[in-house]
């Protein structure tokens, strides 16, 4: 709040979309590692404009059952592109 209050960006997600699932493997801690590719639409505000974004992002995820519940472990960056 108090970037923003000083002019600093905020950024609005609009859409997420999963482009294609490369690979799931299974780890030995009954983790699973997937190798995915996605798109991500936005908006960034900051100064009194906005920039309209899309941003092309590769990763590996790491997803585990913690609690009874999946989570995210870990995100490795493979590659990432500002599209708009």
């Amino acid at each position: 709040m108090e970037l923003e209050n000083r002019g600093g960006a905020r950024a609005k997600v609009d859409k997420v979309e999963i482009k294609q699932l490369n690979s799931i493997k299974r780890s030995e801690n009954n983790s699973f590692l997937v190798d995915a590719e996605w798109l991500v639409s936005g908006s960034v505000n900051h100064f009194g404009h906005t920039h309209y974004r899309r941003n092309y992002y590769h990763s590996l995820v790491t997803i585990a059952i913690v609690d009874d519940v999946w989570k995210i472990q870990n995100i490795e960056l493979v590659e990432e592109k500002r599209l708009l």
